[in-house]
């Protein structure tokens, strides 16, 4: 079963969870030390990846205003526009970047390099590395069902995880809720919604009744089920700051489910592809097909009345030429030719040539033949169809006969 490790580091030690991201059931749980961490993954056999959470109480969040928006410029400028507000040198820090917000700011994650080194080389070494490393503080759901609300904050047994932005978190002491939510901008501290177990709610309370006279703060408390590091595994927000930058970024490891939609989605695309390219070859061929009988047409077209010039749409003078006028000439010469053309069919005859004079209204068929017998049997077949048909000269050519045959109808001038 496909199972993603969800642990949470501080100074303090690690939490973890083992549980599968879709169905949700967990199958290991607990803290402690790296030992004990070492100890779950020796004694389990899983598969998924390590999705870490590092405590806000580690790390600082800035935001910076950096006009270039070259990634490599950026990194390279940060550390020098936060370093005042560093207690720490910058050559001690790792610096992870966020998305620039629409005010131009870009999120700034600062975390001791050593300590941060510390937790990825124990987890490699545990053969677990680090798919994806967040600040916790950045996973508490920003917004509950009110719209309004501008400010959450996800209250645990140690402490409080506050979130006032899509990039901005912090780390307050249980006694310190009152007095960190006077320190937000007024829009901030509009209204408040604090996610808790309900057994906890009795000792916030005097915070709660202090903040709503203070401030005149609007507070809606959030119940949840389960535990604060539990609730944060399962709103894991990958938009949110990555820690992985820099030396330290990692290619995700791809599940075996992911593999199976990938290789399917790949097999649906080289079909697709080769669809289309059946598709287009055979528009080609049929516009190559329509060219030629185009042409032929218009070929058959002049014999068949030689003194159009011009013509430049076929099919409309074809119309105009079998519906239109004071005679019938039109009908004569598609009646004629389709009971001459109608009788070659399974013979050995080839049609060379057609001509329709509109004047007399017969129909002058060249034609080659094995033997000149078979143009005399074509005639009497055409005289049996009640058409008048009539040999005009014939010639020995190597093999071949060559003859015409006039074909009019009985009565005709």
């Amino acid at each position: 079963m496909l199972e993603n490790l969800y642990l949470r580091l501080s100074e303090s030690g690690v939490e973890w969870s083992l549980f599968d991201p879709e169905g949700g059931e967990v199958s290991a749980r607990g803290s402690g030390d790296f030992d004990s961490l070492a100890e779950l993954v020796e004694a389990r056999q899983w598969e998924g990846e390590v999705i870490v959470l590092i405590s806000a109480s580690c790390v600082t969040l800035h935001q910076v205003n950096i006009p270039s928006k070259q990634p490599r410029q950026i990194q390279q400028a940060v550390p020098y526009a936060i370093e005042e507000s560093l207690a720490v040198d910058t050559e001690d820090c790792h610096f992870a970047l966020g998305q620039r917000a629409s005010n131009g700011d870009i999120a700034v994650a600062v975390v001791s390099r050593v300590l941060f080194e510390s937790w990825l080389d124990k987890l490699v070494d545990m053969g677990i590395p680090a798919s994806f490393v967040a600040i916790d503080a950045l996973q508490v759901p920003l917004f509950s069902d009110r719209s309004q609300s501008q400010t959450t904050a996800l209250i645990e047994r140690n402490g409080v995880l506050m979130r006032t932005d899509d990039e901005k978190g912090y780390f307050l002491d249980r006694g310190q809720l009152a007095s960190g939510i006077s320190f937000l901008p007024e829009d901030k501290r509009a209204s408040l919604d604090l996610w808790l177990l309900p057994e906890m709610q009795s000792e916030i309370d005097l915070a709660v009744n202090q903040m709503a006279a203070e401030f005149d703060t609007e507070i809606q408390i959030e119940p949840i089920d389960l535990s604060a590091f539990e609730f944060l595994c399962r709103n894991v927000n990958e938009q949110t700051i990555n820690l992985l930058q820099g030396k330290y970024q990692v290619e995700r490891k791809t599940s075996k489910n992911s593999s199976v939609w990938r290789s399917a989605a790949m097999l649906f695309g080289c079909a697709l592809l080769l669809h289309l390219i059946m598709v287009t070859g055979q528009a080609i061929y049929l516009d190559m097909t329509a060219t030629r009988y185009e042409a032929e047409a218009r070929a058959l077209y002049a014999d068949v009345f030689p003194r159009d010039r011009n013509v430049t749409d076929i099919r409309r003078r074809w119309q105009s030429h079998l519906r239109g006028g004071k005679s019938d000439e039109g009908d004569k010469f598609v009646g004629l030719f389709s009971t001459a053309a109608g009788s070659l069919a399974g013979s050995s005859l080839i049609l060379n040539n057609v001509n329709f004079n509109e004047n007399r209204g017969d129909l002058i068929l060249q034609l080659e033949a094995p033997r000149s017998e078979q143009l005399v049997l074509y005639s009497q077949t055409l005289s049996k169809l009640g058409l008048d048909a009539e040999i005009g000269t014939i010639s020995q050519e190597n093999n071949a006969v060559r003859g015409s045959i006039k074909v009019k109808s009985l009565g005709g001038d």
